[in-house]
């Protein structure tokens, strides 16, 4: 009887341990996480390649901030790819007012090919200068933003690949739910120095908002070519240029660029949807393993303080366990959201957040068992 109590008492602080080490792993991985924000030294010229599908709403202010980094810029590099909005007219526009704009009409996609991972190959083949610079069209570079990358890649960390996280400007509802958990994930199960520093590919988090690319390294990785069918083909090329010997480094790019990657509840659904299973290597087992585990840090804590205040369960066995559980959930979010300027109301609603993407998570199972992910007027099998 007495083994029982003492189990019971422990218990309730059994599942403070997967909490405690996304805790600490967060705190851990703010502090030593690498920020683009000293200028190079070298004279490295850098294509910055741009795939745009009907993005007449960002692809002019995307143009001109990247423009502006003209010291280490060999030329812009756009692939119209077969835009039905007004993406042509203006790309026509811009074209007459600078010199180093190039457009590439993008061809019929192939069969077996990814939307934006076929885009990127016709960029690439384009490209002539040493570094490739891929960024979305709703990414807007600093002045100097091309500069302090080249600074991280080669004259810090002497890498093959970089991939950043610009700042995430966030609108509506939705977006600030459910945005601020991409740095949850980020930073809560790996040390993100082990990135760089181990050669095993399994060590990897990319964004494929911003990646500077040594093009030798990733034409010797198989290019795109080698991920034509990708629906998540940041994490697939990151992990192909490590698996060939490169080196990648994952960067804050928060201070050189920003990014509004969705713009509403059904953008931030969608989104996610097309990727978060293809993301986890379409294994049913790991997606409800990670769900199980994101309930527990994340959602279980707050439930567990709401059900003891109530009376509902004992208070004086579950209250300071769920009290240190909403704790360390809360703690790094506002430390989050004052370093990367996200609204700090919305970290108080951190598990309806949570149960949010959980939701999308289970979307994004059922589309791929479907076989039909949509995005960007296209549907991909998760096989094709």
């Amino acid at each position: 009887m007495a083994q029982f109590n003492d189990l019971k008492l422990l218990f309730p602080y059994l599942w403070l341990i997967p909490i405690t080490i996304s805790f600490l792993l967060t705190l851990f991985n703010l502090v030593f996480w690498p920020t683009a924000k000293n200028k190079t030294k070298g004279t490295g010229k850098v294509d910055i390649l741009i795939p745009a599908r009907n993005e007449e709403e960002n692809i002019e202010t995307c143009l001109r901030q990247a423009l502006q980094n003209s010291q280490h810029i060999n030329k812009v590099v756009v692939c119209d790819d077969n835009s039905t909005d007004k993406t042509p007219t203006i790309l026509k526009k811009l074209q007459k007012e600078f010199k180093s704009l190039k457009v590439i009409q993008g061809k019929s996609l192939p069969k077996g090919w990814a939307g934006k991972v076929f885009a990127c190959q016709q960029l690439l083949e384009s490209s002539e200068a040493e570094n490739v610079l891929y960024i979305d069209c709703d990414v807007s570079l600093k002045k100097d933003a091309v500069s302090k990358l080249l600074y991280l890649l080669e004259d810090k960390y002497k890498c093959h690949a970089l991939t950043g996280v610009p700042l995430q400007k966030m609108e509506t509802w939705a977006e600030k739910l459910v945005l601020p958990l991409l740095y949850t994930t980020y930073f809560s199960w790996l040390p993100i120095p082990l990135i760089w520093r181990s050669k095993d590919p399994k060590f990897m988090v990319a964004m494929g908002q911003i990646m500077l690319l040594k093009k030798k390294e990733l034409l010797k990785a198989g290019g795109f070519e080698a991920i034509k069918s990708s629906i998540v083909d940041d994490m697939d090329l990151c992990t192909n240029i490590k698996k060939s010997g490169g080196k990648v480094i994952f960067t804050d790019a928060s201070k050189v660029s920003t990014c509004r990657m969705y713009d509403s509840a059904k953008s931030v659904w969608e989104g996610f949807s097309k990727n978060i299973y293809e993301g986890l290597g379409r294994k049913t087992t790991t997606l409800f393993g990670v769900l199980s585990l994101y309930y527990i840090s994340f959602i279980l804590p707050f439930v567990s303080l709401t059900f003891s205040w109530l009376g509902l369960i004992e208070k004086d066995l579950y209250l300071i366990p769920s009290l240190l559980g909403v704790f360390m959930n809360l703690l790094p979010r506002i430390i989050m959201a004052l370093r990367f300027k996200q609204a700090l109301t919305f970290c108080l609603l951190h598990p309806f957040g949570v149960l949010f993407l959980l939701s999308i998570s289970l979307n994004s199972w059922r589309w791929s068992k479907k076989e039909n992910i949509k995005w960007r007027g296209r549907s991909y099998s998760p096989t094709s």
